[in-house]
């Protein structure tokens, strides 16, 4: 029988390019987009808005603490989100 075994999992070593957008009005991952003439445009990666300061590169831990998550996901919390679903108040349902 052959015997797999996985390989340990290694830190994140990437950083990630991070700049205020006014559109979202906080600090946000961004990208590269091409505008109608082929040149590269640093933009929200939410909103599409343009990114018109500087960027900053930032390790993954760095990363989480803006609020964004890396990783492995984790198990779901018992309860829900906490956003009040039990009690018919979830803030991510439609209200009719």
């Amino acid at each position: 029988m052959l015997k797999v075994t996985m390989p340990s999992p290694e830190p994140i070593a990437s950083t990630f390019p991070v700049a205020f957008c006014k559109g979202c009005g906080k600090s946000v991952v961004t990208c590269v987009a091409l505008d109608d003439d082929g040149a590269e445009r640093r933009m929200c990666a939410h909103c599409d808005a343009p990114i018109a300061v500087d960027i900053e590169w930032i390790s993954a831990t760095e990363l989480e603490s803006t609020g964004y998550y890396i990783g492995t996901p984790t198990a779901p919390r018992a309860g829900g989100c906490g956003g009040g679903c039990s009690s018919g108040a979830c803030g991510t349902r439609k209200q009719h």
